[in-house]
């Protein structure tokens, strides 16, 4: 305790002192035992004279709260339900990291798949949206329907020198695409049978094609600066054109 000779404004910067240093003292016990038990630990684990196959951490009410096993970390509740886990894929044996809602059903995983990182948003059964980077670098985010199934895509995509694009599915087709340059239809197999936008030399035209690839149909402007629209047959004649 402070001297009652002091005046009480200095008694108490005192008595205050002296908690601040108690508990200095508390926390820097708690710290040192600490740090001896985890290099204790490390130590055996050096030596190989700690092993096992699973440790496992309980509350006060003796429920488990943290394993750590072979796959990694796993984080449960008051239930003992996990709810974060930390570990290995056991089909990839890529990393993973998941979370869990109070039913066990995970809702968010972030994992690898080679270089590639990606984080997936899910509901009761299927991954709703993914966030990715393919090849390490394009950056791109998908979402899928009630069935899991993907239905559309937005990002970056190294087809034509990483451009952007927004691509619509139907059927697990990409039957849209718009990017920098327009809008394009393909039909279920994938054709393309109408693009609307300009050409890579910012030329604006409208194209209709048959399920060849043939060019039908063309409205829009010509390298030579004039304008024009024409339709062709089957065979590649046109039947109208314009001027």
């Amino acid at each position: 305790m402070a001297d009652s000779s002091f005046s009480p404004e200095v008694a108490a910067r005192f008595e205050k002192l002296e908690r601040e240093s108690r508990m200095l003292k508390r926390v820097s016990l708690v710290m040192t035992i600490a740090l001896v038990a985890v290099t204790a630990i490390g130590a055996a684990a050096g030596s190989g004279a700690l092993r096992a196959s699973q440790l496992s951490i309980v509350d006060s009410s003796g429920v488990t709260r943290v394993k750590i096993d072979a796959a990694g970390l796993h984080l449960l509740d008051s239930g003992g339900k996990e709810r974060l886990s930390a570990a290995f894929d056991k089909k990839s044996h890529e990393p993973s990291f998941k979370l869990f809602d109070p039913r066990g059903i995970s809702r968010l995983s972030v994992y690898m798949v080679k270089s590639d990182a990606y984080l997936a948003l899910e509901d009761e059964r299927y991954t709703r949206a993914i966030l990715g980077l393919v090849d390490g670098k394009y950056p791109q985010l998908w979402f899928g329907d009630s069935s899991g199934t993907r239905q559309m895509e937005l990002g970056m995509t190294d087809v034509t020198d990483s451009v952007p694009f927004v691509g619509l599915n139907q059927k697990k087709v990409q039957t849209a695409t718009l990017g920098p340059y327009g809008l394009s239809v393909q039909d279920l197999k994938a054709v393309r049978r109408t693009f609307v936008g300009i050409s890579s030399a910012y030329i604006p035209t409208l194209e209709i094609f048959d399920a060849s690839k043939n060019q039908r149909g063309f409205l829009g402007m010509y390298t030579d600066g004039t304008s024009g629209a024409f339709l062709k047959n089957a065979s590649g004649t046109a039947t109208w054109s314009v001027p």
